[in-house]
Parts: C-alpha cells; sequence; structure tokens
C-alpha cells in the first residue's frame, strides 16, 4: 500500500482560491478550523453533490491542524471571502 505525501498548504492554496462553490463556507466563515467544521463542509459538499468541494475536503483532512490553520488565514486574508 502506498501512502502518498501530506499536501502542503502552497500546493493547495491556488485550488483553494479558485473554488467557486459555496460547502466550504463553514471552514472559512468560522473561526475555529476544527474537524466539525470540516465534517459540515463535507456534508454540504454531498448534499450539493460539489465534487470538487468534496475533493478540497478530503485534502483538508489529510492537513495538520496547523495547517488548516495557516490555509485559512490565508485565504480569508485574500479577496477568497466576502
Amino acid at each position: 500500500m502506498r501512502l502518498d505525501p501530506r499536501p502542503t498548504v502552497p500546493s493547495l492554496l491556488p485550488a483553494f482560491r479558485s473554488y467557486a462553490g459555496g460547502s466550504l463556507r463553514p471552514f472559512l466563515r468560522c473561526g475555529k478550523v476544527t474537524l466539525e467544521r470540516i465534517a459540515e463542509c463535507a456534508e454540504l459538499a454531498a448534499e450539493r453533490r460539489d465534487r470538487e468541494g468534496q475533493d478540497l475536503v478530503r485534502a483538508l483532512l489529510r492537513l495538520s491542524a496547523d495547517q488548516r490553520r495557516r490555509l485559512r488565514k490565508l485565504l480569508t486574508a485574500s479577496k477568497f471571502v466576502s
């Protein structure tokens, strides 16, 4: 069995910035980047049949808590979240 290396924040940033769906709002809007928030995102993506959102949720789950906080900080500092 081959495990893929953990993704990095710089490698994921373009995909998150170009994402136009709304399934990641719980992750982006809340100050907490908990697994519960990511689970909310996963539920929304599944309900909406949002493939890209589901892929991004899987990427979030592979990040460490520190990486998720860093990613959220970079995204909310940009024009990504209005």
